[in-house]
């Protein structure tokens, strides 16, 4: 037996939109930084927006746009490649840096061949906070090559 389902009127359609909006992320790269203001009015207040780390983008790059996407009302996440640190140094810097302007989430991207030191300190964050408690951290790991088909 199907059921009848009733069509949705414009004004139920609308707010349906909306709801599932509000829930809704997005990514930009530090290259979007001079755009970034364009976003207020156009995404709600309190909306994911991840910070990617591209192959040209410093960790001060990231950790800029972080802040200014924070400071505008979004819940910034920015990502972090271990590859492209220089030092556990610079991760810890970037990461006091970012909890100054009051982001929270932050993931970690590595892969087995990074530095032991940075493994280790991806390790210490796997329970989703730093030792301070200040971001969750995710820890994301890149496998190298290609999947292979198991049989």
């Amino acid at each position: 037996m199907n059921a009848r389902v009733a069509p949705l009127g414009a004004q139920d359609m609308k707010s349906r939109v909306v709801e599932f909006a509000r829930a809704a992320s997005t990514e930009i790269s530090t290259m979007d930084e001079a755009t970034i203001g364009d976003l207020v009015g156009v995404l709600p207040k309190g909306i994911t927006i991840y910070v990617a780390h591209t192959p040209k983008a410093s960790l001060d790059d990231v950790v800029r746009v972080a802040a200014k996407v924070q400071q505008l009302g979004f819940r910034a996440s920015p990502h972090i490649v271990a590859r492209r640190l220089e030092s556990e140094q610079a991760l810890r810097t970037a990461l006091g840096q970012l909890t100054q302007a009051g982001v929270e989430q932050v993931l970690l991207v590595g892969r087995s061949a990074e530095p032991a030191c940075l493994q280790e300190h991806a390790r210490s964050h796997r329970d989703g906070r730093d030792r301070a408690g200040r971001h969750q951290v995710g820890v994301g790991r890149r496998t190298s090559g290609r999947p292979q088909a198991r049989g």
